[in-house]
């Protein structure tokens, strides 16, 4: 496949404007088919697990929650109103106005984490780097962010431990319970310096807008076909090294939603 897109790009068959930039710059081993496909498998091995693990995430915070009736009912309630006024829930604007699911996504992302800390980083060669308070970290030397601190930070976020689907939302409901003022409302994909799922600053992911709507648009497909329980106790999560894994053994129980 990818020997086939690159002979297409010699024949003008289409633009590729990655694939024309190296040709003009003579990079000829950074065209070789073994190159791209090592880097496409490596792209789609990241960007796969990851979205996995967030939707397992997603519907074992929401369906263990002990409000969950109350969290299930009030997403159903947005999706079913949604899906009548957009028939569907495919386009992007019928995802953009998934508010609540939008901040039950980013309330699983906060709590449950992929990691112990994250966006490793290694100084630059120079003068290093002070961080300022007279601590100097010397070139070479791996630093990383605090993920589980910084998203369980009792003073940035209320009863930090928790899973409340609608935190990021009931600032923004509206007296009719449905309709949420977009000004300065925090979307699933939003970073700052309380919540870095992905990333911060200019150097965040650039595919979080991509993995958001996937996410909200699964979530929302479950909410609206299906009834989901979870099946007792959730066991505590595996950690490997830095990495935090799903419960591998947790089970739910899924059937049709009644006149879905």
């Amino acid at each position: 496949m990818v020997t086939e897109r690159l002979q297409a790009s010699k024949r003008n068959d289409g633009t590729d404007v990655p694939v024309g930039y190296l040709e003009s710059k003579s990079v000829n081993f950074e065209l070789e088919p073994a190159n791209i496909a090592e880097r496409l498998l490596n792209l789609n091995l990241v960007s796969s697990w990851t979205t996995s693990y967030a939707f397992a995430y997603c519907i074992l915070d929401l369906y263990s929650s002990s409000r969950r009736d109350d969290f299930v009912a009030g997403l159903q309630s947005e999706c079913d109103l949604i899906k009548n006024e957009y028939g569907g829930i495919g386009s992007k604007e019928a995802v953009d106005k998934m508010y609540r699911v939008d901040t039950a996504v980013r309330e699983s992302l906060r709590i449950s984490l992929f990691s112990v800390v994250a966006l490793p980083r290694i100084v630059s060669p120079g003068r290093g780097l002070d961080v300022g308070d007279n601590t100097h970290i010397p070139p070479g030397v791996g630093i990383s962010f605090p993920f589980q601190a910084r998203h369980h930070d009792p003073s940035s976020y209320e009863n930090p431990l928790a899973y409340d689907a609608f935190r990021f939302s009931r600032p923004f409901e509206r007296p009719r319970g449905h309709e949420i003022r977009d000004q300065k409302r925090v979307h699933s994909a939003s970073v700052g310096e309380g919540y870095i799922t992905y990333g911060y600053g200019k150097h965040a992911c650039p595919g979080r807008w991509l993995a958001s709507q996937m996410l909200k648009q699964a979530l929302a497909q479950v909410l609206l076909h299906y009834e989901v329980e979870c099946v007792g106790p959730l066991a505590p999560r595996t950690v490997i090294s830095n990495a935090v894994l799903p419960q591998k053994d947790a089970q739910v129980r899924i059937k049709p939603r009644v006149n879905a």
